[in-house]
């Protein structure tokens, strides 16, 4: 009597096949990873080599930055701390300043930041400018009109981490990187190597034309005010003030926080006197000054 040979399973058939296309995606991506690691286009993981090649995106950008920088003391805020300089505030306060912006980034986003600066480097003097449209949220509320914003890059957990490393568009960094690296070619000249003039202003891109036109389309209805704030009540504010900001504060005792009042063009007090806001966000940065 013959033996029937045993015929593999169906389910082993689909399991091998899944596994050999896994072992090909690996072997695939593996190039694209390695570079990625190498050149650690937004300094996330701290390998980029030095000098540093900065990318004008503060919101993939200052995580790494705060990481693996060499400074003590921090200045937290919107796009209104962009110009500050490190070095003449290093001198003012006789010591290693670093500008932490994100552009048009709510208080939320601001205190990832400060947390991150926390714990990895221990900073004992935060410059914090608080603006009234960063406190004008609701509690957890993160800023995303027409922007991306990567927790995984300010969570803190190790699993996440390989949404930065697996990523087309980081990945397209990396390259760019790379043939600055060998060539000088600075691509788009969109990456920085002076971190002086990071993020800063240019004349381009805040002339007084394109303000007035900016205000001028606010007025006439183009453009909603409601892009710019959000004009909660005032309880509302407030609420977040406190679970957010002060108790940011407290969490750190052993930490300065110098808070100031971001410098606002007087057309913009005259727009919110205007729209019957600006009495409410004197109220607003007047609870800031009594809590704080």
């Amino acid at each position: 009597m013959t033996r029937r040979k045993r015929q593999p399973s169906k389910a082993k058939e689909i399991v091998a096949f899944f596994a050999k296309g896994l072992i090909v995606l690996i072997l695939a991506l593996l190039p694209g990873v390695l570079v990625m690691i190498k050149f650690d286009p937004y300094l996330f993981l701290g390998l980029q080599p030095k000098p540093y090649i900065y990318i004008h995106n503060e919101r993939f950008q200052i995580p790494g930055m705060a990481r693996h920088e060499d400074y003590d003391l921090a200045v937290l805020g919107t796009s209104m701390i962009e110009n500050f300089s490190d070095s003449y505030l290093s001198k003012k306060f006789g010591a290693k300043a670093l500008r932490l912006p994100i552009n048009a980034s709510y208080i939320t986003e601001q205190i990832k930041v400060l947390d991150i600066s926390k714990k990895y480097k221990d900073v004992k003097t935060f410059l914090w400018a608080i603006d009234y449209r960063t406190i004008d949220i609701n509690v957890g509320d993160v800023y995303s009109k027409n922007v991306k914003f990567p927790d995984y890059m300010y969570d803190e957990k190790l699993i996440n981490d390989w949404k930065y490393i697996v990523n087309h568009n980081n990945f397209f960094w990396a390259l760019k990187q790379f043939r600055m690296r060998k060539t000088g070619d600075n691509p788009f000249n969109y990456m920085i190597t002076d971190r002086e003039i990071l993020n800063t202003w240019t004349w381009k891109g805040t002339n007084r034309s394109l303000i007035i036109q900016d205000y001028k389309e606010i007025y006439e209805g183009k453009k909603s005010l409601e892009d710019k704030i959000n004009n909660l009540p005032l309880e509302v504010t407030k609420n977040t003030i406190d679970q957010t900001l002060i108790k940011a504060i407290e969490r750190y005792p052993d930490t300065e926080f110098k808070l100031f009042f971001a410098p606002k063009s007087i057309l913009w007090f005259k727009l919110l006197d205007q729209r019957g806001i600006l009495e409410k966000k004197l109220d607003a940065l007047t609870y800031v000054v009594d809590k704080a």
